[in-house]
């Protein structure tokens, strides 16, 4: 994966109905998932900016389906994941906390 993503990447038409919902509907089609993982800190720091730029270079893929947020990694408390969620999601990304 090279360089920033600008935003949310087309889905191949061939791909038939786009998003998370249409990839789990279609017989024989995956959803492709990319698990990210909050960090301790605020949103603007290093870190943060290290993950903004891995979920923009995952979204840009185009293999991704959608991008999950752990919450609470192996019982540590990290930044919240609807932080990090709602940039992606006014990015044009799926997201799913859990």
């Amino acid at each position: 994966m090279t360089g920033p993503a600008t935003g949310p990447v087309s889905p191949d038409p061939r791909m038939g109905p786009s998003g998370l919902r249409g990839a789990l509907a279609e017989a024989g089609r995956f959803a492709h998932v990319a698990e990210l993982v909050p960090w301790r800190g605020a949103l603007a720091d290093d870190a943060g900016a290290r993950v903004r730029a891995l979920a923009a270079d995952l979204a840009a893929d185009g293999r991704f389906t959608a991008l999950s947020i752990t919450d609470s990694a192996g019982g540590h408390a990290m930044l919240s994941p609807e932080v990090l969620a709602s940039q992606l999601t006014d990015a044009g990304q799926e997201v799913i906390v859990h």
